[in-house]
């Protein structure tokens, strides 16, 4: 929690909505699919406040993992909208996408289609459908000289 409030406190979107994916893993990963699932929505957030899609999509993605164990409306109306969100992510193709992400978000399609146990818990780490350390390293964002063009800055 220090490393996203240092990052928030100097401006630093970038740095502050991977802190959230962070903190949102750990969360998940102990049980609190309700808090990780809120903090999924707060780094979406800061990723669109700066137009860094790629990290936006891993919010999104991180999402639908967890909507089944974190839906209101009970796991099986949290997988219906996980299917229906992975799939609006997945048309959405951009650019700055991660190849990773494209590979993760189909694994997750099978994993959705075939039912998700709420017994076996969070399954996306053990999985390994979370991102590496080199989607944060990659900016996914429009670069000067190409207006309304993301693509990965590498910065």
């Amino acid at each position: 929690m220090d490393a996203r409030a240092d990052f928030r406190r100097i401006g630093v979107a970038h740095g502050e909505a991977w802190a959230c994916l962070e903190l949102a893993l750990i969360d998940a990963g102990n049980g609190r699919a309700v808090q990780a699932l809120t903090l999924c929505g707060e780094a979406a957030e800061l990723f669109a406040s700066y137009g860094d899609e790629r990290g936006r999509d891993w919010a999104r993605f991180l999402r639908c993992t967890l909507l089944p164990y974190a839906s209101p409306g009970g796991s099986e109306v949290g997988t219906v909208v996980a299917q229906q969100e992975l799939a609006e992510l997945a048309a959405g193709h951009h650019p700055a996408r991660d190849s990773r992400l494209e590979r993760c978000a189909e694994a997750l399609a099978v994993v959705l289609q075939r039912g998700v146990d709420l017994e076996d818990g969070w399954q996306a780490w053990r999985l390994g459908l979370i991102p590496t350390r080199h989607s944060r390293e990659v900016l996914g964002v429009p670069v000067e000289g190409t207006p309304g063009e993301p693509s990965p800055s590498g910065v």
